[in-house]
């Protein structure tokens, strides 16, 4: 049997976790066939029968005599004619287009680092990634290599202000014009306090490499954070009808009513503005008398009246909010210092409406819109959800529809049937009178009835009669 003893520390690099002197037995085996791939140091042989000084405790010392006949092998190295490997790494980052970190509960950091071995074999070749705390070590995945190249890495450490993970880069040897693309998946903690971007640093080594190549050994990454909100503004129930007389002065009460919150996430500071139409195209002006808010008391709210702004009628169709639909609108801003996840903020915009002037209102439906949208600061939080679609969250208005209607006066109309009626009623009496309808014959039927009968009775007696003796 052949007994090998070789020293701590390259052990200890072999994974094994040995800290003392390693002893490996192998099959005997001619002295030029051993072949040990993942040592570096010397490797040194000795002879001794186990079984006769199996009480003997190895110690190797290369400085002092050993009771045992030692044997230096030193491995191979492919370093030119010079037999001096001098390593040339270069090391940097792949751009990948996502130049935003967004912090949220589970995020992660991928960084795409290429590293090249340039000149002859590289020892004990290490990437190491500086970073800030609350970015930790999660995996690492090889995407493209030109030969075999093992990549290990491991938990970050602390170190003062920043954090280290290191990388291994196929211990122990990294052959000459080798190159390895990987990614490095970190992840990154929700409850630390971001500035607006980090810096991210990466330095590879090697114990052979000249000080005169060492430019291209550092690289640096600035990457911008982003806080991910999940705000929201909707409308509540508010005065969606309404009708006025054209004949009437009078003022009637109109409420817009919305509601922001943050659904998920931290609290955020936020700017919620509202534009409501004051006055319409056709006198119809709504006196908006103040906001009001519905709030818990974590929260801080400050609304002002920043003025009147002067609009224009848009074609109907989708309305952003943004613009004043009428001829003139209010602008009401409002400043809250902290919307909180789960503690809605209830707005409300309450005032009457009535009729300028009568003489140019129409007959015809009115809409009196107002509108809320939210924001924030950009540099620092990010709305989820598709970048296309997730603005449409934070804008929503309210539409009141309103009736002008002109009511008719019918006593003109009533007066005029009824004297054309009576008119009507004359002239048809009139007719009638002359056609005869008005007479009245029963009494001249009557006094011939009654001649008729005087004759009759007349001549009631008999012609016969005798009359008196002379």
């Amino acid at each position: 049997m052949a007994h090998f003893y070789t020293s701590a520390r390259a052990w200890g690099e072999c994974g094994r976790g040995w800290r003392g002197p390693a002893f490996v037995t192998r099959p005997e085996v001619p002295l030029d066939k051993v072949v040990v791939s993942r040592l570096l140091d010397p490797l040194w042989h000795m002879l001794f029968d186990r079984e006769k000084d199996k009480h003997w405790v190895p110690q190797i010392d290369r400085y002092h005599n050993n009771l045992f006949p030692i044997l230096q092998l030193p491995f191979e190295k492919n370093c030119g004619q010079d037999g001096v490997c001098i390593a040339n790494l270069d090391v940097k980052f792949i751009s990948t287009g996502a130049d935003i970190l967004t912090v949220h509960v589970g995020a992660q950091l991928n960084l795409t680092v290429q590293l090249k071995n340039l000149a002859e074999n590289s020892y004990r070749t290490a990437v190491e990634f500086n970073h800030p705390h609350g970015i930790t070590f999660r995996k690492v995945t090889i995407i493209k290599s030109n030969r075999k190249v093992p990549v290990a890495c491991t938990d970050s450490v602390t170190r003062e202000d920043r954090s280290l993970t290191n990388c291994n880069i196929s211990h122990p040897v990294f052959a000459q014009h080798a190159e390895v693309t990987f990614i490095l998946t970190l992840d990154v903690s929700n409850s630390e306090t971001w500035s607006h971007s980090i810096l991210l640093n990466v330095t590879s080594t090697s114990e052979n490499e000249d000080a005169s190549t060492l430019q291209d050994n550092r690289a640096s990454l600035d990457i911008a954070v982003r806080h991910r909100v999940n705000l929201l503004v909707r409308s509540l129930d508010s005065t969606s009808y309404l009708n006025f007389s054209l004949t009437s002065l009078e003022s009637k009460e109109v409420v817009h009513r919305y509601k922001v919150e943050n659904l998920f996430g931290r609290p955020v500071p936020v700017n919620v503005t509202f534009i409501a139409a004051q006055r319409t195209c056709c006198s119809l002006l709504w006196d908006l008398l103040t906001i009001k808010t519905e709030q818990p008391k974590t929260n801080q709210t400050r609304c002002a009246v920043l003025g009147e702004v002067r609009g224009h009628t848009a074609a109907k169709g989708n309305w952003t909010g943004h613009d004043c639909r009428a001829e003139s609108c209010w602008v009401i801003h409002c400043t809250v210092d902290q919307l909180a996840p789960q503690e809605p903020l209830t707005f409300v915009l309450w005032g009457y409406l009535s009729l300028s002037n009568m003489s140019q209102a129409e007959s015809r439906t009115y809409d009196l819109q107002s509108g809320a949208w939210i924001s924030f600061d950009q540099e620092k939080y990010q709305q989820a959800g598709d970048e296309k679609n997730n603005l449409q969250f934070l804008y929503a208005n309210v539409t009141t529809h309103v009736d002008t209607i002109k009511e008719v006066d019918y006593i003109p109309y009533i007066s005029g049937g009824a004297v054309g009626g009576l008119l009507l009623l004359i002239l048809a009496g009139v007719i009638l009178w002359k056609a005869g309808f008005f007479k009245r014959k029963f009494k001249d039927q009557m006094a011939e009835n009654v001649g008729l009968e005087a004759t009759e009775d007349n001549c009631s007696e008999p012609l016969n009669k005798d009359s008196p003796a002379t």
